[in-house]
C-alpha cells in the first residue's frame, strides 16, 4: 500500500506536534549523565576513604616499628625492625591484604646519633567503575630513634 505526498505530510505535521514520549528521551539522555557523575563521586570518596586509611597504616606501622626497635636497643642489640600487618590490617578493614605491601627499613642509632624507621605503604586501588583508571597509592611514614 503507497501513501500519497498528501498522506505523508499529513501524517508528518501530526507527529509534530505529537509529545508522547519526550520525557523518556529526556530522562534517558540526562540520567545516564546524572548516573555517570553519582558513580564517580562514590568512587573518588572511596579513593579518598582508602588514601587516609593507607596513611593511618603507615603511621601507625611506624609506631610499631619504632618499638620493636627500641626493645631490640635495650638488650643491646639493634635488630631491623618488624611489623605485623595482619594486626594492622584489623585496625583498618577497608584495605585488602592481598593488594597492600609494607617495606620497613630501620637504622640503628649511634651511641651519641638518632636513628630512623621509615615505612613505606604501597596499595593497588582499582575504581569499580570502568571509566576510571586503576591506581597505586604510596604512602611513607618517618619516625626519628
Amino acid at each position: 500500500m503507497r501513501m500519497s505526498w498528501r498522506a505523508c505530510r499529513n501524517r508528518l505535521a501530526a507527529l509534530r506536534h505529537d509529545c508522547r514520549g519526550v520525557a523518556a528521551v529526556e530522562f534517558a539522555v540526562i540520567g545516564l549523565l546524572a548516573i555517570s557523575l553519582r558513580l564517580t563521586t562514590i568512587e573518588v570518596a572511596r579513593y579518598n576513604i582508602v588514601v587516609q586509611s593507607l596513611r593511618n597504616l603507615a603511621a601507625e606501622a611506624a609506631r610499631g616499628a619504632l618499638v620493636s626497635v627500641n626493645r631490640s636497643l635495650g638488650t643491646g642489640d639493634c635488630e631491623a625492625a618488624t611489623v605485623n600487618q595482619a594486626s594492622l590490617l584489623q585496625q583498618v578493614p577497608v584495605l585488602r591484604a592481598g593488594r597492600l605491601e609494607l617495606q620497613v627499613e630501620s637504622t640503628c642509632p649511634e651511641p651519641n646519633g638518632t636513628g630512623l624507621v621509615t615505612v613505606r605503604a604501597t596499595y593497588d586501588f582499582t575504581f569499580v567503575v570502568g571509566w576510571l583508571p586503576s591506581a597505586r597509592i604510596v604512602e611513607t611514614a618517618s619516625l626519628v630513634i
